[in-house]
């Protein structure tokens, strides 16, 4: 067993305890997997805010506190997967239950659970930050419309503190009710805020195709902006871990480990869209505003075009002198007169 694990055993049969060391070994795959696009995007953002940086030295502020975040993020990742790792070595080939047929309670849960509410409290709280920037455009005070989200932020710091806390000491069915709660709360920050995203940009969209037409401000409200911005891959991974931990799954460890990788990856897939350039700013509603170059230059042309449809230049014919009139070579003279049709 890990010393980082709790020491508890239970007794399962032969099949169930093939079954379980399956899910562990999995769940582990799963967590590499995740690791493995953590780093690639944690590369991929370090790369494009310093470059960001460089090139927009007023952005220089954002960036850096941006660099601290994901670089932070990162060694969370790491450590937690280093732990699942241990985890699973340990619960799968290093048992020390005395009995061959006990295994470990879960060997996922224990002193480390501290690393695991920091990588969800960082995920939840860009998340936060990110909702407060969509929602600073509207003219009306952001904290209207944070007030909630932000209760239920500190309700998440409140249950997940003791939770951790006597999680460090022994796991106990209290333990597992706390847990629990902290996820059903974790659940239900995501949703808020991911529901408040998604109609605020969806509204946008609304707006902006009535106005300037369809195929303005796409990068914006695109599905797949939609999406990320709105951070719903933590959505759908949180209702799958939480569903699986109440039943008892013994799947429930694949979703949990890959969970804990999944806390990561949705934030870092906001923060590049941050560097590309391509995220939401408090920019987005004032230019949404402004009519773009090459549609002014459409709206000025039709709009002459109407004047002129209005107008017709027609030519009658003026009076004619005797000379005039027996001569077939020379021209008539016409005056012109301008009639407003």
């Amino acid at each position: 067993m890990s010393p980082l694990s709790h020491t508890g055993c239970r007794v399962l049969d032969a099949a169930q305890q093939d079954e379980t060391r399956q899910a562990w070994l999995l769940g582990a795959s799963f967590c590499g997997l995740g690791y493995g696009v953590v780093s690639t995007i944690y590369y991929m953002c370090f790369y494009l805010l310093r470059q960001s940086t460089r090139s927009n030295p007023s952005t220089r502020r954002q960036n850096s506190a941006l660099l601290v975040y994901i670089t932070a993020m990162y060694l969370l990742g790491t450590s937690a997967f280093a732990f699942d790792i241990l985890a699973t070595i340990h619960g799968v080939f290093k048992g020390t239950c005395t009995s061959p047929n006990e295994m470990p309670v879960d060997p996922y849960f224990g002193k480390t659970d501290i690393c695991y509410a920091l990588i969800n409290w960082g995920a939840d709280g860009l998340l936060a930050w990110r909702c407060w920037i969509i929602y600073s455009g509207t003219g009306v005070s952001p904290w209207i419309f944070m007030s909630f989200p932000a209760a239920l932020l500190s309700a998440s710091v409140g249950i997940g503190i003791p939770m951790v806390v006597y999680d460090y000491h022994s796991r106990t069915p209290t333990v597992d009710l706390i847990l629990q709660i902290w996820g059903a709360i974790t659940i239900s920050i995501n949703l808020v805020i991911t529901s408040m995203i998604a109609i605020r940009i969806y509204l946008h969209r609304r707006r902006i195709s009535k106005s300037l037409g369809s195929g303005h401000a796409s990068e914006y409200t695109s599905v797949i902006a939609m999406l990320i911005e709105s951070a719903a891959l933590v959505v759908v991974f949180d209702f799958f871990f939480l569903v699986a931990f109440s039943l008892g799954w013994v799947y429930g460890n694949i979703a949990f480990q890959t969970w804990i990788q999944v806390q990561a990856i949705a934030p870092f897939l906001i923060i590049f869209r941050v560097a590309q350039g391509k995220a939401w700013s408090r920019k987005v509603d004032s230019d949404s505003m402004v009519i773009p170059p090459s549609l002014e230059s459409n709206m000025i042309a039709n709009q002459l075009d109407l004047d002129n449809d209005r107008f017709s230049i027609t030519f009658a014919p003026g009076p004619q002198s005797k000379e005039q009139e027996g001569s077939e070579g020379e021209s008539s003279g016409r005056t012109g007169a301008l009639t407003d049709v």
